[in-house]
């Protein structure tokens, strides 16, 4: 199975919003490509404790197999 792994980047406090509606997502693509999250849980980090720099990593699984899709 190839992975993909995502960073956010500097990112605002309030971003961790959008990253659990990630987590909670049922469909979602990179590139066009239908991908599931490996990532497990993510805590939510806070500005104060991070210097205001607050970077998110996820991991994605392809949702097929890769050599099946060369023709």
């Amino acid at each position: 199975e190839e992975t993909i792994t995502c960073n956010t980047g500097n990112v605002a406090e309030d971003f961790f919003e959008t990253i659990q509606q990630i987590l909670l997502s049922e469909r979602i693509l990179i590139d066009s490509l239908p991908v599931t999250v490996d990532s497990k849980s993510m805590e939510k980090n806070k500005g104060v404790n991070k210097q205001g720099n607050i970077n998110y990593t996820l991991t994605f699984k392809f949702a097929f197999d890769m050599i099946n899709s060369v023709i």
